[in-house]
């Protein structure tokens, strides 16, 4: 179950995440902050801090590691983790049957990362685990298959992220959005 057995290189992302996820959230996912990293051009005065259009925006991507999903789909998974690691600030969860682990995710992060779990699949301690720990971000992503018990609907907004694999028909959530990806 160990990720350092995979490829050198990852499998091209599919998803253009900048705009599916400004699709999702709107204006919300991205925009402008405060930083004083740049000087503010109006006023390039000392101590006047300026803005920065990199987004600051902290996204719960949810990794199903359960027994279903394929070492190819998991790298196709972790493709598009950095992707998305180039612009925002992520907090990796991995689940199957319940929680596994939680940490920051950095670009390549992929290539140490060791893959727990392995079991069935439960959205449902997914989202209780997230819930429990503080970890509900502005945005939450599943990354899945998509075969498991999908739960009750949830407050906070959620992107399905499903990549069927094989011949079996793909299983649509009964909530949140959803993305269906083929290779």
């Amino acid at each position: 179950g160990h990720l350092s057995d995979a490829s050198a290189q990852l499998e091209q992302p599919v998803v253009n995440w900048k705009y599916e996820l400004r699709q999702y959230m709107g204006r919300a996912i991205g925009g402008r902050r405060s930083t004083w990293a740049r000087a503010n051009r109006r006023r390039p005065e000392f101590g006047i801090n300026g803005k920065s259009n990199r987004a600051s925006v902290k996204l719960t991507i949810g990794v199903d590691t359960s027994g279903s999903v394929s070492k190819a789909l998991l790298e196709q998974f972790f493709s598009e983790l950095e992707l998305i690691s180039q612009k925002f600030k992520i907090t990796l969860v991995q689940f199957d049957h319940g929680y596994q682990c939680h940490e920051h995710y950095h670009r390549g992060d992929w290539k140490n990362l060791e893959i727990k779990g392995r079991g069935g699949t439960s959205f449902i301690k997914f989202f209780d685990a997230i819930e429990e720990k503080n970890l509900v971000g502005k945005c939450n992503i599943v990354l899945t298959d998509g075969e498991a018990p999908h739960g009750e609907e949830r407050p906070y907004p959620v992107l399905w992220v499903i990549m069927p694999h094989g011949s079996k028909e793909h299983v649509t959530p009964p909530w949140g959005k959803y993305l269906f990806i083929e290779k």
